[in-house]
């Protein structure tokens, strides 16, 4: 494993609501450093207060303000997406090296890379 090769990903592994798999665009808000570094430094978490209700992000009072701001910059950047945020609650930083892909079940998210699995 070369260090180049060194990703860290966000993955929610809580049941209920993913986050890179219920939220567009998927990999630029599951590898977006910023986002990863509140994780790291448990800033990504709300108040638990409601500021819009017609907000369409939904559940959006479980992350932090800088988080919100951080994923909606990102959906900007990239001209469209979606974001739902009922799955910050269950974020982790997973550490992988090559390609990946995103598994999901009832929002509990995990990861499948190459090495994963024994082909034949």
């Amino acid at each position: 494993m070369t260090e180049k090769n060194i990703r860290k990903v966000l993955v929610s592994e809580g049941f209920g609501a993913g986050w890179a798999t219920w939220s567009e665009p998927s990999e630029e808000l599951a590898t977006d450093a910023e986002l990863i570094r509140l994780v790291e430094q448990n800033l990504h978490l709300g108040d638990g207060v409601r500021r819009d209700p017609k907000d369409p992000d939904g559940d959006y009072e479980q992350a932090s303000v800088a988080f919100v701001q951080r994923a909606r910059e990102i959906v900007a950047e990239k001209g469209e997406g979606s974001l739902y945020f009922g799955g910050v609650k269950g974020l982790i930083v997973e550490v992988v090296s090559g390609p990946f892909q995103f598994n999901e079940y009832d929002g509990f998210e995990s990861l499948l890379q190459r090495n994963d699995v024994n082909w034949l």
